[in-house]
C-alpha cells in the first residue's frame, strides 16, 4: 500500500502530490509535551509532578519543478488558496498501512520564498498547528445501550440484566484500539429517571439521579475538551442535571496503558421508569499519540 498525505479543507479533500512533490514533513510523530516536579527544601534531585501534552506545529515541504513561469505561480495561488487562515479547520490526512489518521489543523506559517538560481524547482513549506498535538481514526465507533440489548465495536459483550418491565442496568466492553485517551459524545433518549452512566474501568461517572427524562425528549452530553457541556432537544443547558459527585470534566475512554489488553473500557449504565424507546448511545474515535 502507498502511503499518501492529503488535506480537507470546507469538505473538499486535496492530494498533497497534486500541488507538487512532497519531499518532507515533519512534527507529525510523538506530541509536544511540558513536564513538571516539585522540590522540597533540602531534597536532593525532585519529585515528579505530571506532564501535559502541549500544542503541535508540523510542517510539510514542497519542491516545485516546473518548466513555465506561470505554471509555477499557479502552483503557488493553489498552496495559499488551500492553506489560508480564513479556511478555518485544515484536516491533514495521513492514509498508511497502519490506517488512517486525521489530525484537526489550522494555517500557521509558511515559506514561500523565490530563489533566482534555481530557476523553476522552488522549494516552499507550511507551517500548521494542531491545537490537541493527538490524530484520530475517522471511523468513529459506537455503542448503544436499550432494553433490547447492546449493540457496538467489535467486542460488545453485552451482559443486559433487567430487573421488572422499567428497569435497565447494562454492561458493555467498549474497546478502543487508539494509544491515547479519547472523550466521547452520548446521548440520552428518554424516557429514564435517574439515569447512570460508569466507566467501571478508569472510576468515573456521569449520575443523573433525581433527574427525569421525559419521552421524545434527549440529553446531548459532550465531553470534549472546551465543551464538556449537556444540552437537551431544545438546545436548553442542562447542566444542572448531574450531581457533584459525577466526573464531568475527566470522563473518557481509557487506551491500552491505563485499562490494560485491548483498551477495554467495562462501561455501565442503569435508570428506572425506562420502556423500548429509551436508548444511551455512546460515540468516539480512537485516539493515536501521533503518525
Amino acid at each position: 500500500m502507498t502511503t499518501t498525505l492529503s488535506v480537507i479543507v470546507k469538505g473538499v479533500e486535496t492530494q498533497l502530490d497534486d500541488i507538487g512533490a512532497l519531499i518532507a514533513h515533519a512534527g507529525w510523530g510523538m506530541p509536544p509535551m511540558t513536564t513538571w516536579n516539585n522540590s522540597a527544601p533540602g531534597q536532593h534531585g525532585a519529585t515528579w509532578g505530571g506532564y501535559r501534552l502541549t500544542p503541535r506545529h508540523g510542517t510539510l515541504t514542497f519542491r516545485m519543478r516546473t518548466v513555465e513561469q506561470d505554471t509555477m505561480y499557479a502552483l503557488r495561488q493553489t498552496i495559499q488558496d488551500l492553506f489560508n487562515p480564513l479556511n478555518g479547520e485544515i484536516i491533514l490526512k495521513f492514509l498508511t498501512p497502519t490506517g488512517t489518521r486525521h489530525f484537526a489543523c489550522h494555517y500557521f506559517d509558511s515559506n514561500l520564498d523565490w530563489k533566482v538560481e534555481s530557476a523553476w524547482a522552488q522549494g516552499y513549506s507550511v507551517s500548521l498547528e494542531a491545537s490537541d498535538p493527538t490524530c484520530y481514526d475517522p471511523t468513529g465507533v459506537d455503542y448503544t445501550f436499550s432494553l433490547g440489548g447492546g449493540s457496538g465495536g467489535t467486542i460488545p459483550m453485552a451482559i443486559p440484566m433487567l430487573v421488572g418491565a422499567s428497569t435497565i442496568d447494562q454492561i458493555q466492553n467498549a474497546d478502543t484500539d487508539g494509544n491515547w485517551i479519547t472523550y466521547p459524545l452520548i446521548r440520552i433518549t428518554g424516557p429514564i429517571d435517574d439515569c447512570i452512566i460508569e466507566n467501571t474501568s478508569t472510576g468515573e461517572i456521569l449520575d443523573f439521579t433525581g433527574d427525569n427524562l421525559a419521552a421524545g425528549s434527549y440529553y446531548d452530553i459532550d465531553l470534549r475538551y472546551g465543551l464538556k457541556t449537556i444540552t437537551d432537544n431544545t438546545g436548553a443547558n442542562k447542566i444542572s442535571t448531574i450531581t457533584t459527585a459525577s466526573n464531568l470534566s475527566t470522563f473518557h475512554i481509557g487506551p491500552d496503558a491505563e485499562v490494560g489488553a485491548g483498551g477495554i473500557n467495562s462501561i455501565r449504565v442503569t435508570g428506572i421508569n425506562v420502556t423500548e424507546a429509551t436508548k444511551i448511545e455512546l460515540s468516539f474515535f480512537d485516539r493515536y499519540l501521533g503518525q
